[in-house]
């Protein structure tokens, strides 16, 4: 017996308890099959109008890259942290902010909503790696983020790390997988310069910078930019 009523769709059937299916507005919606699936890239709000269950992603920002000091290449920045959780939400709109990715030697911004918070990553320091989530120190590699799978989106890794970056005749950290930046080196007289977090919205940390060499440009020693962190919620709206 199905019975209509004005907060939620209730399905009833003896000797069961009742299933809510939720129903919800806010973000950019992918719809597969009975799941729905709410991506926010920015501050905004999600209202929910029939209570349920959903699953919940928040991902922090990721933290910059640091500067290299005198014959000290600059560390990578912390991914941002990555909080899972699965939770029953009533009829309300829900504040979502989404932490903004740290510029050089910054930390990352911290994502918030639905009653849970993501930490931004560390910032990268001289020869320092972010002090949270897979930053490198100078020239060590960044470490892998955490999969995240939704129904309508691509699975992907968030939070990597940033790699540290590398001097003269040594080689820079890479990235790790969840948009960790590349961090610099200059080696066989070419300057490699590093790079931000590569996937926006990842939460990765930026690479850190490489020790200067006259033979490359002077902001090749500069910390490069962690990504801005996400929010993502999935439930059941229908049978």
């Amino acid at each position: 017996m199905s019975i209509f009523t004005p907060f939620a769709f209730v399905i009833s059937t003896p000797g069961t308890p009742p299933i809510q299916y939720m129903s919800a507005t806010g973000g950019t919606v992918y719809t597969s099959g009975n799941v729905k699936t709410h991506v926010f890239t920015g501050n905004s709000t999600f209202t929910v109008s029939s209570p349920g269950s959903a699953s919940v992603y928040l991902v922090g920002g990721g933290g910059g890259g640091g500067r290299a000091g005198n014959a000290v290449n600059g560390g990578g920045g912390g991914g941002g942290q990555v909080v899972s959780a699965t939770s029953f939400f009533t009829s309300s709109a829900y504040s979502i902010v989404v932490g903004g990715g740290g510029g050089e030697q910054t930390a990352g911004g911290n994502s918030t909503g639905l009653g849970y918070t993501a930490t931004g990553g560390g910032a990268g320091g001289e020869g320092t790696a972010g002090s949270t989530n897979g930053g490198a120190a100078g020239g060590g590699d960044g470490g892998d983020g955490t999969q995240i799978g939704a129904a309508g989106i691509a699975t992907a890794y968030y939070g990597g790390g940033g790699g540290g970056g590398g001097g003269s005749a040594s080689t820079q950290g890479n990235g790790g997988l969840g948009g960790g930046g590349e961090g610099s080196k200059f080696y066989a007289s070419t300057c490699y310069d590093g790079t931000a977090a590569t996937t926006a919205n990842s939460g990765g940390g930026g690479g850190g910078g490489g020790n200067w060499s006259g033979a490359c440009p002077f902001d090749f020693r500069y910390g490069k930019a962690g990504a801005a962190g996400i929010v993502i919620v999935t439930y059941q709206f229908q049978a």
